[in-house]
């Protein structure tokens, strides 16, 4: 299989998602608006998506579904994700021959805060990343906030399943 027909996809905690896109819109969870839908309604649609890619990788051995929380460990990690990667794909080329500064936090932090718009290749935003941290909805969000997550029947199922 080519290189530029596998598809690499970092599955994360919806209360995550919406935590990283108020940093990075720099707004409330109560003014968020994308695409022209609250944060319900957006994260809605990132499970609806979720739930595509996950059907679509079970007949399609092209697409490799990580988990952000598991395999997005940070920087020292880096060696044992590009291995489990290599390894998924069938890939024999050793990973000494990867630079593997250019998959760095920090490196990657430095590119999306460079760029004008969004990167289609890597699907990367300008102010896309902050730290990278897990869990993060546990101190941005109030109580209230997550209960209104978790009490949608939609995010409920959906967070059961993957984040029980």
């Amino acid at each position: 299989c080519e290189p530029e027909n596998l598809v690499i996809y970092s599955r994360r905690d919806v209360r995550d998602v919406i935590c990283s896109y108020i940093e990075r819109e720099k707004c409330t969870l109560g003014d968020f608006r994308h695409a022209g839908k609250d944060y319900i309604k957006f994260l809605e649609w990132v499970v609806k998506n979720d739930e595509l890619i996950n059907k679509e990788s079970a007949r399609n051995s092209n697409i490799k579904i990580l988990r952000y929380e598991n395999d997005i460990k940070g920087d020292e990690n880096l060696p044992f994700l590009i291995d489990k990667i290599l390894l998924y794909f069938k890939i024999t080329s050793p990973r000494k021959n990867l630079e593997l500064e250019q998959f760095k936090f920090l490196t990657t932090k430095n590119k999306c805060d460079m760029l004008d718009g969004l990167e289609g290749a890597s699907q990367y935003w300008p102010n896309h990343l902050t730290d990278g941290s897990i869990g993060k909805y546990n101190t941005l969000l109030t109580k209230e906030e997550l209960n209104s997550i978790s009490n949608n029947k939609i995010l409920k199922k959906w967070i059961n399943k993957y984040y029980p």
